[in-house]
């Protein structure tokens, strides 16, 4: 297994990292819940399962899809309230560095819109859809 100081070495220059067998099977630089859907579309996803992850932010909508790919290990540098209580109840093993009330957007006005979105859902399939369909509202 990866020592957390491993893992916050990696989120020096990415902002999601999945690892298996001591290889990094997915990276991404990009922010937000976007680098956590293209994980989830990647042809092989089966192989993420039981992975290490490192990821900088987990709200709420991120926690819901680790729940999908069923990791081993979660390390998160920010967490908010709600997702640790998710990732909790589920009993995923993690650990992060800060917890938070809410994931705030990226201006910092409001909480973050997938956080919003998925406040009430409890269905990690559910809110994949949810997210997916925030996802295009945000592209068009």
């Amino acid at each position: 297994m990866y020592s957390i100081d491993e893992l916050k070495r990696l989120l020096k220059d990415f902002s999601l990292i999945i690892l298996k067998n001591k290889k990094i099977i997915y990276k991404s630089e990009k922010q937000g819940i976007i680098p956590l859907i293209e994980a989830l579309e990647m042809p092989n996803k089966l192989a993420l399962e039981n992975s290490i992850i490192a990821d900088r932010i987990t709200g709420k909508a991120a926690a819901l899809l680790f729940a999908l790919i069923k990791p081993q290990f979660l390390f998160t540098i920010v967490i908010s309230r709600q997702a640790k209580t998710f990732l909790e109840n589920i009993g995923l093993s993690f650990r992060y560095e800060r917890l938070v009330e809410k994931i705030m957007n990226r201006d910092k006005t409001d909480v973050c819109p997938f956080e919003k979105i998925t406040e009430d859902v409890e269905d990690p399939y559910l809110a994949l859809e949810l997210i997916r369909k925030k996802v295009k509202e945000f592209m068009l």
